[in-house]
């Protein structure tokens, strides 16, 4: 198969089932396969950016890799502010990036995208060859779940025509580890909570990617505190008596 095809094939072996995107010459052929061979569901935006916030929004919502696609250059670069806000909510996302043709030097949207990618805080996950297509965008969904931010997956549009003998590489994901408090600091946060007046128990998007509902819900009965949530956290407590709704951002 062709390099691009490689690219959409990878994607479908992690699972990717929906993508948001603005197709151009650099990423067309991509968005085109994972359409027609694979039946994703693709949601077209109207802008770059638009597509990045719809994938951040879209895994958010479901707990999933969100997954976007733009084209080289402008295209690119229309994408920062997104990229920034995905590094700050500490999103696992995927940003299929078209590149320039690696021999092309000349080519008039030719820029350094690993410089302006690594400027937002996202990380950048270059595609070496076309016979590393399946491997390095393992590597990218990795990298997203493990560092929690959205990674670029850079695809120069020379190595997308190229072809390849396809092997599938198995997902390299650690599962997640719990962490323990340190003691110390747990007992001064219980001799807190013990001599507070009126304790109220505020949960953040930390609480709802631990799966801390219920032990909150627990804790809440037992010191007789209304429950409270961050914008992020918006409907944790939605079915408690004493859920007090949003309080902050």
């Amino acid at each position: 198969m062709l390099g691009h095809d490689a690219v959409a094939q990878a994607l479908v072996d992690h699972g990717v089932n929906t993508v948001f995107g603005v197709l151009g010459d650099g990423n067309l052929f991509i968005g085109e396969n994972l359409q027609r061979q694979h039946e994703v569901n693709f949601v077209g935006a109207t802008h770059e950016a638009n597509a990045v916030c719809m994938a951040e929004g879209w895994a958010k919502a479901t707990g999933r890799l969100g997954v976007a696609t733009v084209t080289h250059g402008p295209g690119l670069t229309n994408t920062i502010t997104a990229l920034v806000e995905g590094v700050k909510n500490e999103t696992p996302m995927l940003l299929v990036a078209g590149d320039t043709p690696v021999e092309n030097e000349q080519h008039l949207q030719n820029l350094d995208q690993h410089a302006l990618v690594v400027a937002t805080g996202a990380g950048f996950q270059p595609v070496r060859n076309v016979e590393t297509i399946a491997e390095d965008v393992s590597t990218a969904v990795r990298r997203a779940h493990a560092e929690r931010r959205p990674i670029v997956v850079n695809v120069p549009l020379n190595i997308e025509w190229d072809e390849v003998d396809y092997e599938p590489r198995p997902a390299l994901n650690s599962p997640p580890v719990r962490l323990a408090p340190d003691p110390d600091q747990l007992e001064s946060a219980l001799g807190i909570i013990a001599s507070s007046a009126r304790p109220v128990i505020l949960a953040g998007r930390g609480a709802v990617l631990s799966g801390a509902r219920e032990v909150l819900i627990e804790l809440g009965d037992a010191l007789g505190a209304p429950l409270a949530t961050s914008l992020l956290g918006t409907g944790f407590f939605s079915d408690q008596p004493f859920n007090l709704g949003i309080h902050g951002t």
